[in-house]
């Protein structure tokens, strides 16, 4: 079932600037699909659109499967910081859009809890943000957008600033995650590598303004493992989708 349908979308800025033009985008439930393409291509407006933070000038974004609302409990927003309130633990950066929602501190503990579990921060819960490392704030902006268990959720580079080796953990955990929730998930990125690892669909897009310009299904397992990146089958998946970004970058 299609959960989210692009068509045709348009965002021009003051000064003339056309970020996207023409931009046409399915999303199946439960699917995971990378955006990728050069920076300024458009790809964070894009989700901009979709979350409802701003409007297309032209064009439709629909939902056949029925339309999320833009509060909690419908789209979840992971940014490229992890925009954690320094002055807040860990636990009530979490809590943020329950209780912006309504709910009370006592009433969503247990919901707070199994979202900082299932990020593997368990006993980190009253701790600072400045006492966390850069991965660990990450898991606790991934945290902050999974305790309303939205049914789309939103990743603007989430894992760009880290490094290698916390960034694959990362990609493991965040397939783990989205296998346990069943949500749909709406990855920016500007790694090929990334892009292939995660997904079952990439979305190339091209140079501002920005379209798609190539739709590839990743040709792989969906029950993906660290050992794959070091498989044949994986490169040659790279090297098409990297062929693709060469061509709707020229």
């Amino acid at each position: 079932m299609t959960l989210l349908a692009i068509s045709g979308v348009a965002r021009r800025f003051p000064g003339g600037t056309t970020a996207l033009d023409g931009v046409s985008l399915a999303v199946e439930d439960g699917d995971f699909v990378a955006l990728l393409g050069p920076s300024g291509c458009g790809k964070s407006t894009l989700l901009r659109l979709v979350a409802g933070l701003d409007s297309p000038d032209a064009g439709t974004i629909a939902w056949p499967g029925g339309r999320p609302g833009y509060g909690p409990g419908d789209i979840g927003f992971v940014f490229q910081e992890p925009t954690l309130m320094p002055w807040a633990t860990l636990f009530d950066n979490v809590f943020l859009p329950l209780r912006l929602g309504g709910a009370s501190r006592t009433g969503a503990r247990d919901r707070v809890r199994a979202a900082i579990a299932s990020v593997g921060l368990e006993g980190f819960e009253e701790a600072w943000p400045r006492q966390l490392s850069g991965g660990m704030r990450m898991r606790a902006s991934i945290a902050r957008a999974l305790v309303t268990e939205p049914r789309l959720l939103l990743m603007d580079e989430p894992f760009a600033a880290l490094d290698e080796i916390t960034r694959f953990r990362l990609n493991d955990d965040l397939l783990s995650i989205q296998r346990m929730r069943g949500c749909t998930v709406l990855f920016v990125t500007h790694s090929v590598f990334e892009a292939v690892y995660l997904s079952r669909r990439v979305a190339v897009m091209s140079g501002r303004p920005g379209r798609i310009a190539a739709e590839l299904e990743v040709a792989l397992p969906r029950l993906r493992a660290p050992a794959m990146r070091g498989q044949a089958e994986f490169a040659a998946m790279c090297g098409q989708v990297s062929d693709a970004l060469s061509g709707a970058s020229a």
